[in-house]
């Protein structure tokens, strides 16, 4: 989805339209959150890969295991994560765009691009240590530190009752 960067600042603002928009500039040498979700993505695979080479790569796993082709496993893992984390770490602040109302909230990259009803949300967790908020359909939010408290609060205003909040 495109958007007009003349209507986002780097502050959530209130346009003339009432909706809030901002421009999070993210750079995961201030923000670690991506770097971590990759990281625990790459291990969940990793621990299984490294289990299953470990029990069929030997003979007779109990007597006389062979660790070649599973620590093999685990080092392609960490290679890619080491690979992945350094090419996040060069490309510097990439902006990512927000916008909200009473009704929805609207993301402007990745996957889940487009509108989100709040209405339909059941579950939000608030990752302040991460400038994260992430809904429960799969969209992460990420705010300012010095707006945090004010999306927060306006999210928890505006979510349905029954939300499980964590």
């Amino acid at each position: 989805m495109n958007y007009d960067a003349k209507l986002f600042s780097d502050r959530v603002t209130k346009g003339e339209d009432g909706v809030y928009r901002w421009i999070y500039r993210m750079n995961p040498r201030r923000n670690k959150h991506p770097v971590s979700v990759i990281g625990k993505a790459l291990l969940a695979m990793a621990i299984p890969s490294a289990l299953a080479l470990f029990i069929v790569g030997s003979p007779m796993p109990r007597v006389m295991p062979d660790w070649e082709m599973p620590l093999m496993a685990i080092g392609l893992f960490l290679g890619m994560f080491l690979l992945i984390t350094g090419l996040l770490y060069l490309q510097g602040d990439d902006p990512l765009a927000f916008a909200m109302d009473g009704e929805k909230v609207m993301t402007y990259r990745a996957k889940a691009a487009g509108p989100h009803v709040l209405g339909r949300v059941r579950r939000v967790r608030f990752m302040p240590q991460h400038d994260a908020i992430r809904l429960a359909f799969g969209v992460t939010l990420y705010v300012p530190k010095e707006d945090y408290g004010f999306v927060r609060a306006f999210l928890l205003e505006h979510l349905p009752r029954d939300v499980q909040v964590r």
